[in-house]
């Protein structure tokens, strides 16, 4: 059986890898793992008590179960595992998939460029750049100008 590892945060773009997964793999031979990573900084921890971490941990959860059933309603009838970390997405997801020895890492790209990307970082560029694992990233749907798709494609215009 094939472990697939697919980190969704929420983007539309996430979802977008996950369905070109589904649609040109054997689904009774996977097993697909949906991740999402939680960012959770308290600061100043010590000012905070043991209910307020309990009460932020809870709100991360929830967040991440309503990210990760967007992906569950992708699945129909294949095996799959809800996985719900926090810290850091690259380390998380990283970690993760090296413990479950993952077949494929599939994710989606925002398609940042230039100093946006510079500043931002991308998860899923470190996540290529650093995994030991098949990693597929998809870019994000775009959609063609239409003197492009005039010119070049042969579309008819109406």
């Amino acid at each position: 059986m094939n472990k697939i590892l697919v980190p969704m945060d929420g983007s539309e773009d996430s979802c977008e890898a996950l369905r070109l997964f589904l649609k040109f793999n054997d689904k009774e031979k996977s097993k697909i793992y949906l991740m999402n990573v939680q960012k959770v900084k308290i600061p100043h921890e010590e000012y905070f008590t043991l209910g307020d971490r309990r009460g932020l941990v809870k709100y991360h959860k929830e967040k991440a179960n309503e990210i990760l059933d967007k992906g569950v309603a992708l699945l129909d009838g294949i095996e799959f595992e809800k996985v719900i970390r926090m810290g850091d997405p690259v380390t998380e997801i990283l970690d993760f998939s090296d413990e479950i020895k993952a077949d494929l890492i599939i994710m989606g790209s925002h398609g940042r460029t230039g100093l946006s990307a510079v500043m931002m970082g991308s998860v899923s560029t470190k996540v290529l750049t650093y995994s030991k694992r098949p990693v597929m990233i998809t870019r994000p749907k775009q959609e063609e100008p239409e003197e492009f798709k005039k010119k070049y494609l042969g579309f008819k215009i109406d």
